[in-house]
């Protein structure tokens, strides 16, 4: 793998867009293209940024020689595919893992339990199957976490619910289903995307104990039953999407509260009644988008499908 594009090792070079210093007869690797030293030349090697660079093929097992230092690895936007490498779970000193817009599959391993450090976790858009390991509640250092467009099935594992420092958390779109789980436990929560994966049964009332959550997507499911009074305690709501779903009842009076509210889309449903009269009050809401029986009479309405 050596020779430029050979080998089944992130391409080799050959294909690269940058690969300044790599593999050149003495020189120092602290030197090489996206290689990050904090000690200074010949010191450990303690960052990896790649992404964008036109990586081919596998991650080498060889990665995992850089345990006791490695603590980012950038490898986002590239062509790498194969599953991930056992060796890549000794990287127990990583905080930031980015592998994003690739084409890597297989199952996520149980031993991603061991980043105990990581911070940031970022799969987004992968080729992952089977189901998120229960393990990924070890990872209490978690900040944020993106597994969504992969083709992860099964439930949500309720471990999920342990990553209390998680401030994103991207799950959707997969192939998860069951319950919306309940997220209270994640107190700092800013950013929760649930969109377009085949979760049913009730939105959770305890998702209106989020006072820190922004924004909530939860379009493109099987939800049903009404939308819970309490939702309208998540007062920092920016932007609420619940369209395309199967919610019963009437728009609840308590949405009033959500006085940060700028976008709410509650189309796609099965709502019924009057909008609330106070929700036409608020002044940060400018786009209200519901079915067209449910907006007749609806002064701030601004779309009906």
């Amino acid at each position: 793998g050596e020779e430029g594009g050979g080998g089944s090792g992130g391409g080799g070079g050959g294909s690269w867009i940058t690969s300044d210093g790599w593999l050149e007869p003495g020189s120092d690797v602290c030197g090489w293209h996206g290689i990050g030293c904090e000690g200074g030349p010949g010191s450990d090697v303690t960052s990896i940024d790649l992404k964008q660079n036109g990586l081919e093929g596998t991650i080498p097992a060889e990665i995992g020689a850089l345990a006791s230092s490695l603590k980012e690895l950038i490898l986002s936007t590239n062509k790498l595919k194969g599953e991930l490498p056992t060796q890549l779970f000794n990287l127990v000193s990583l905080e930031k893992l980015h592998l994003a817009e690739n084409q890597i599959g297989g199952e996520i391993s149980s031993l991603i339990g061991k980043f105990t450090s990581l911070r940031k976790l970022d799969l987004y858009d992968n080729a992952l199957q089977g189901e998120l390991p229960a393990e990924i509640g070890d990872l209490k250092e978690l900040v944020k976490l993106d597994l969504s467009l992969n083709e992860i099935k099964e439930q949500v594992p309720e471990s999920i619910l342990s990553l209390v420092n998680i401030e994103e958390l991207g799950l959707c779109p997969n192939e998860f289903d069951g319950n919306v789980l309940d997220y209270s436990p994640l107190q700092k929560l800013i950013y929760l995307d649930l969109d377009d994966c085949s979760f049913d049964g009730p939105i959770p009332k305890g998702i209106g104990m989020l006072s820190n959550l922004e924004r909530l997507y939860l379009s493109k499911n099987e939800l049903s039953d009404s939308i819970p009074s309490e939702l309208g305690d998540a007062t920092s709501l920016v932007e609420l999407y619940i369209d395309f779903n199967r919610l019963t009842g009437r728009i609840p009076d308590s949405m009033a509260n959500l006085i940060n509210l700028e976008s709410f889309d509650a189309s796609r449903n099965n709502l019924k009644g009057s909008v609330p009269a106070a929700m036409c009050k608020l002044d940060s809401l400018n786009t209200f988008t519901l079915d067209c029986n449910v907006a007749d009479g609806c002064d701030c309405c601004s779309l009906c499908s």
